[in-house]
């Protein structure tokens, strides 16, 4: 077999690694306290907040903050 099984990032792939993640924005305005669902969030690239990753676990909570539309979900 070839390769020792682990993947990395090389230095070639790094500088697109920002731009070709996708993190979470608001898809629509979120006031303070509103709960996060599916049709307030969306998921779009490059990350500058929560990752995408982190979908699931934002769902049903509360929001701590304002969000207009567009906006990324800060932690």
């Amino acid at each position: 077999a070839l390769g020792d099984g682990k993947k990395i990032c090389r230095p070639s792939e790094a500088k697109n690694r920002k731009i070709a993640r996708k993190g979470l924005f608001a898809a629509s305005a979120i006031q303070k306290g509103q709960r996060f669902d599916e049709k307030n969030i969306t998921v779009m690239r490059p990350v500058s907040g929560l990752s995408a990753a982190e979908y699931w676990d934002l769902m049903g909570r509360k929001s701590s903050r304002s969000y207009k539309k567009g906006d990324p979900i800060k932690g």
